[in-house]
């Protein structure tokens, strides 16, 4: 029986931040942090402020998984720029040099 969930106190999870109490209320009305719901008292298990913080738990005992390698010349596709396709294209004519011929 070691199914014990870990619970904070809104003001425990402000001490563990490093941030004021109403900067904690504030994460759970915008929804980046989830309470124990029905409760006067915001309450927030271990495992939310794990998830919020991007911790991973403790190895359990078994093996991690990891994904399968791509084939060499399958990389991903997904542009992350912050930069718009349409930006990219105004640099890229802006950036060429007309020879006078259209």
């Amino acid at each position: 029986m070691s199914d014990v969930v870990k619970i904070h106190t809104a003001v425990a999870v402000a001490v563990l931040l490093g941030v004021d109490y109403k900067t904690v209320l504030n994460l759970i009305k915008r929804g980046h942090l989830r309470a124990l719901p029905g409760l006067r008292h915001k309450l927030i298990t271990e495992a939310e402020l794990n998830r919020y913080l991007g911790v991973q738990p403790a190895a359990t005992g078994t093996p991690a998984q990891t994904p399968p390698a791509r084939p060499a010349g399958m990389e991903s596709a997904m542009d992350k720029s912050l930069v718009s396709p349409a930006a990219k294209v105004v640099a890229f004519l802006s950036r060429s040099k007309p020879n006078g011929k259209i």
